[in-house]
């Protein structure tokens, strides 16, 4: 998991922000929330093989997720 695209997306947005409201700064923050999305996925991916939700009491990633990101059921249920 290369962090480079993710933290340049979340840069960008940051600098867009700054600068004000408006279709630009829109697009950037949509991209950064694509980018961070991308590696939670990964990262979920990663927890589901290994099992290490299991280590904070969950007996599934779905019940951790829900728990721990406060996904909704639907949304936990898809890991």
């Amino acid at each position: 998991m290369d962090p480079a695209l993710t933290i340049e997306a979340m840069r960008v947005a940051a600098v867009a922000m700054r600068s004000g409201v408006g279709p630009c700064t829109a697009r950037a923050i949509q991209t950064a929330q694509d980018a961070l999305d991308a590696v939670k996925a990964e990262c979920l991916g990663d927890m589901a093989q290994t099992r290490s939700y299991e280590t904070d009491g969950a007996s599934s990633l779905g019940m951790w997720a829900g728990n721990e990101l406060c996904l909704g059921a639907n949304d936990a249920s898809a890991w």
